[in-house]
């Protein structure tokens, strides 16, 4: 992952992989769920997915959870990109792939991944030295925000009105269970400063390590991190994320010289940012596509000095 050339081809890959996924997705809402599917949604996962305020669909991932986050990294990413594109038909096409990641999203009726697309806008105005990128960015965030947080506009609809929640948490049944959660975690590892093992399981009435269907859910990655690993493990890792993210920032803004391969990047590694951060509420991260895209978009992060030396400083790749 060190070239421009390559960039543009996983750029068009990834843009014919949401198109692929939002299509499968209507098809599950017009057509209904195949054979296998509709076996393992009776197997339990109807639980989450067939609800009272309306199904959430899920593509051909592996739940809803993971699509609607996946979904909301790309949506910030071709976004961005679309934003500075100079050529129409890669902005045509940015545009399209930023749209039906956004439907994806919606149809998804993923609460938790509404924070990737805001925390990916919200590190990229930090990145940005363009005046217009932080002007436009910023109004866009906040019109987006008003929207959800203090209007009804759109309530009819089964999709907005299930993402309208995630602005008020307080209100969220879910949310509150999964804040209870993990007082009992707390209760559990005050003693295990490096948690109950890779694969170990906090069981509410018979203790650690039983793997049955008693264990309380971690519900997140991040959870899932401090069970495993402990407070130490926790650390430990959100330590070497911070180390990642700051390096990268650092080439960003001070390494690489071509105006328009520093916004690409940018976008890569703001919709990172924002899987990461909605690592708290689901385990997107930690399953695919996410956790093969994180590594590829961080690597062309890390290799962007490297293609830039072999740019011009005004060159324009999309």
């Amino acid at each position: 992952m060190c070239t421009p050339k390559r960039l543009k081809v996983t750029l068009f890959l990834l843009g014919i992989f949401i198109a692929t996924a939002a299509f499968k997705a209507y098809w599950q809402k017009a057509k209904g769920f195949d054979t296998v599917e509709s076996a393992w949604l009776f197997s339990g996962a109807w639980h989450t997915h067939i609800l009272r305020t309306g199904i959430r669909y899920f593509s051909f991932y592996t739940d809803a959870g993971n699509f609607g986050a996946s979904m909301g990294m790309f949506t910030v990413v071709f976004g961005i990109i679309t934003i500075i594109s100079k050529q129409n038909i890669t902005r045509i096409f940015c545009l399209g792939a930023c749209i039906l990641a956004g439907i994806g999203l919606m149809m998804s009726g993923t609460r938790g991944a509404m924070i990737v697309p805001f925390g990916g806008l919200l590190l990229y105005v930090l990145l940005s030295k363009s005046m217009k990128a932080i002007i436009s960015c910023s109004i866009f965030g906040v019109l987006i925000f008003s929207f959800f947080y203090f209007t009804d506009i759109g309530d009819g609809n089964v999709f907005i009105r299930r993402m309208r929640t995630a602005f008020r948490p307080g209100e969220d049944a879910s949310f509150n269970v999964r804040l209870e959660n993990q007082k009992r975690f707390a209760y559990y590892l005050a003693d295990k400063p490096f948690g109950v093992g890779i694969g170990g399981r906090i069981v509410d009435t018979k203790g650690l390590m039983e793997l049955n269907e008693d264990f309380i859910p971690t519900d997140s990655y991040y959870v899932g991190v401090w069970v495993e690993g402990g407070i130490v493990g926790l650390c430990l890792y959100i330590t070497l994320q911070a180390l990642i993210l700051l390096r990268c920032c650092y080439l960003l803004m001070f390494r690489i010289k071509n105006d328009q391969l520093r916004k690409i990047l940018a976008a890569l590694l703001c919709g990172v940012f924002g899987i990461w951060l909605n690592g708290y509420v689901g385990r997107s991260m930690g399953f695919q596509p996410s956790s093969f895209i994180i590594a590829v978009f961080l690597s062309f992060v890390l290799n962007g000095v490297y293609m830039d030396k072999r740019l011009k400083k005004d060159e324009i790749i999309v």
